[in-house]
């Protein structure tokens, strides 16, 4: 279903019914029914809409992923390199209802493309990053593709695997033992370090710009 702060967002400025129906997807009549079923089972209008049976959840997600300029992916024509999907076991993709669908190079670094209901969502893209060790790209796909597409590229690439004798790799990363945070050799990855340091420095521009004198003073005593 489509997340709520995405929902919201569009809330704010104009009411998605409303841009539903201006874009010819819905009638007057329908959003009026889905409001009412909004008001008495709860939930939010995309959703009153999908259950109601007036739109799909693959048309309702492309439809929020134009009007807020998001990459959104078709898993159904688009081809997964069975390398890729080597990056997130499929336990993971499961779990957080992702694929990987592609690697691409940006800046010259590269980056992991991973489809996902909710491209906003920071904690799993932070997760991803932690367990894949590579940059997380988001792109936009709707529960129901992604789940199909997790039954489809992941079975079939156990298939193969069965077939010429190859092991399913749990990880493209090479194995290594696990990670002791109190030997002295273990270290962070560089990735990670970044990451904290970003959201640290973030945290103390909003603390001095909007933080009260005793939040500022519990900071400085902190450093």
């Amino acid at each position: 279903m489509i997340p709520n702060s995405m929902e919201v967002g569009l809330e704010k400025n104009i009411k998605l019914g409303e841009l539903l129906v201006k874009a010819g997807l819905i009638d007057g009549f329908q959003m009026n029914l889905a409001l009412s079923y909004k008001r008495h089972w709860g939930g939010r209008v995309g959703e009153s809409l999908v259950r109601l049976g007036y739109i799909t959840d693959e048309d309702l997600h492309n439809f929020i992923a134009k009007q807020f300029n998001l990459p959104h992916i078709d898993l159904i024509t688009h081809r997964i390199p069975e390398d890729v999907l080597d990056y997130i076991p499929e336990s993971k993709a499961i779990e957080f209802c992702v694929i990987p669908v592609d690697r691409v190079e940006i800046r010259g670094t590269m980056h992991l493309v991973v489809a996902m209901p909710d491209p906003t969502n920071l904690y799993v893209i932070d997760t991803l990053q932690f367990l894949t060790e590579c940059w997380i790209k988001p792109t936009m796909a709707s529960a129901e593709s992604i789940t199909k597409a997790i039954d489809l590229h992941y079975g079939a690439a156990s298939s193969r695997r069965a077939k010429f004798g190859h092991p399913a790799p749990t990880s493209p990363i090479p194995d290594r033992p696990a990670l002791d945070p109190t030997d002295e050799e273990w270290q962070p990855s560089e990735l990670i370090i970044k990451r904290l340091e970003e959201r640290f420095e973030k945290l103390v521009r909003i603390l001095l710009e909007h933080g009260s004198t005793a939040q500022v003073k519990a900071l400085i005593d902190l450093l």
